[in-house]
């Protein structure tokens, strides 16, 4: 099983030090359908604006609520200046998480399967273009990870994951390639983990 970790490789075996969490596993089915680029590449975007959208409505709310405690025109100029150089700041690293994105993703949505190749899974099996395979009929065989970070904590999620089916035949779940593809993602994190976790020394 090959291990990656925010796209650097990590030793089979050799815990991961930094925290993995496990988001809760979906109930009953779940429906996807795959992307192709520019599909997958709108649900990443969106995907950023739940963190760093957040961030820049909290800054712009701290300035409002900042301006009722504000006595001079000076501290009005001085708390946007502030603000603006925090929103400049956050802007930067959005971007380039969508920089970094687009030198990954060409080779992400080429290894999945064709555009419109539609997939669902429950808790006892996964199912891909009409071929249906028992989770324990599935062989890990690259995982990767996505560091995900709030304030001063950092952690760890499952992105991607490629399993190989008992007959031969090779797989890719993505977080960002399918349509739903974050609960697909889930699901089989939960199901594929007593294959996993050990190879990260959990």
């Amino acid at each position: 099983m090959n291990i990656i970790l925010d796209g650097e490789p990590h030793p089979v075996g050799q815990k991961v030090e930094r925290e993995i969490r496990l988001r809760k596993e979906p109930k009953g089915t779940i429906e996807a359908v795959a992307y192709d680029g520019i599909g997958a590449t709108k649900r990443y975007k969106r995907s950023l604006w739940w963190t760093y959208g957040f961030v820049y409505f909290a800054l712009l709310l701290g300035w409002v609520l900042s301006l009722g405690k504000a006595n001079t025109p000076a501290a009005v100029i001085i708390t946007l200046i502030i603000v603006i150089l925090f929103v400049v700041m956050i802007a930067y690293f959005h971007r380039r998480d969508i920089a970094k994105w687009r030198a990954r993703s060409a080779t992400r949505i080429a290894e999945l399967p064709p555009a419109g190749t539609r997939a669902s899974a429950n808790a006892e099996a996964l199912t891909i273009n009409g071929a249906t395979y028992p989770w324990t009929a599935l062989q890990v065989e690259n995982v990767e990870f996505l560091k995900k970070q709030a304030k001063r904590r950092a952690w760890y999620e499952l992105d991607r994951v490629r399993v190989r089916a008992n007959d031969g035949k090779s797989y890719v779940i993505d977080a960002f390639g399918y349509q739903n593809g974050m609960k697909l993602i889930d699901l089989a994190a939960n199901r594929l983990w007593p294959q996993i976790g050990p190879a990260v020394g959990r």
